[in-house]
């Protein structure tokens, strides 16, 4: 499998694409720049949008790639649902925007999994930065949103934050494989082993 990372929108948050060996893509948290990220899947049909949480920085181009590839299914946490409609709870009108999307086909929960062209994508709620994020485990990379970051923790005090649900979210993600690669939400990849 393939991963091709993405810098989006003018908060710089990462979007990365999956690409199967058979040329299917997962895309997770397309925040922006809806025609960059078409330009990136190159040749490869994306069947899924997986949002690590509901932030208006993290949605903002899922309605035009649904425009765009017909069938393309959107998995959410299911605490996170109604931020996509929600420019209040998204943050986007605190910013002076208004940004919202089509409501999501998924809603996740802990323990899920997701089957992408035979790979087995594992959620695990992560609470905390927002009452639904998720993060994504595939094989040995972890896809954290803005849970964890390299040399850092989401913050926890815009609508939904909780600093004690966030604190028990890294707890539960120190438990996994200390050499799993951290793929975050902004900024550099890293590890857990590193950011223990």
């Amino acid at each position: 499998m393939q991963i091709k990372r993405i810098v989006t929108g003018e908060l710089r948050e990462i979007c990365y694409l999956l690409i199967s060996n058979s040329g299917h893509a997962a895309i997770i948290d397309p925040g922006a720049d809806p025609q960059l990220i078409i330009q990136r899947l190159e040749s490869s049909t994306p069947t899924m949008i997986l949002l690590t949480h509901g932030h208006y920085d993290h949605i903002g181009a899922v309605d035009a790639l649904k425009a765009r590839y017909e069938g393309i299914k959107v998995y959410i946490g299911a605490q996170d649902a109604d931020f996509l409609a929600d420019p209040q709870k998204n943050m986007s009108r605190k910013n002076n925007l208004i940004v919202s999307c089509a409501a999501a086909d998924v809603l996740l929960e802990d323990g899920d999994s997701i089957d992408f062209d035979g790979s087995d994508i594992k959620v695990i709620t992560t609470p905390g930065h927002t009452m639904g994020s998720v993060c994504y485990l595939v094989a040995d990379c972890l896809f954290s949103g803005d849970t964890l970051f390299n040399g850092a923790t989401g913050r926890t005090d815009l609508y939904g934050g909780d600093s004690v649900k966030l604190q028990e979210s890294l707890q539960k993600l120190k438990k996994l494989n200390k050499d799993t690669v951290v793929y975050p939400g902004h900024g550099l990849k890293t590890t857990l082993k590193n950011e223990q």
